[in-house]
């Protein structure tokens, strides 16, 4: 619980365009922690590049260039994404 709050606390930190937004955190009437997070619509990177897919030079250097965008801005205020894969990474409409 403790560390699902540091965080909760740590993302509210986090303003950036390429980072999804902690709207809520709070504990249910059974004291169980809760988060509400951004509605993203999109799907995760994964679905783009499983099964073989291929994305096109292009298309992954603008992926990947927002990735970093976002880690640097996570990194500058003193947290490290400890999860980076591609079905904790959206790709928006």
């Amino acid at each position: 619980r403790q560390r699902f709050m540091r965080e909760a606390k740590a993302l509210t930190n986090l303003e950036h365009l390429n980072i999804v937004r902690l709207l809520q955190v709070g504990s249910n009437s059974s004291g169980n922690p809760y988060q509400v997070l951004e509605l993203l619509s999109g799907s995760p990177l994964s679905s783009a590049i499983g099964a073989g897919k291929r994305l096109s030079a292009e298309r992954f250097f603008e992926i990947f260039s927002q990735i970093l965008d976002g880690l640097q801005h996570a990194h500058e205020q003193g947290i490290i994404h400890r999860d980076i894969k591609p079905s904790n990474i959206m790709l928006c409409t």
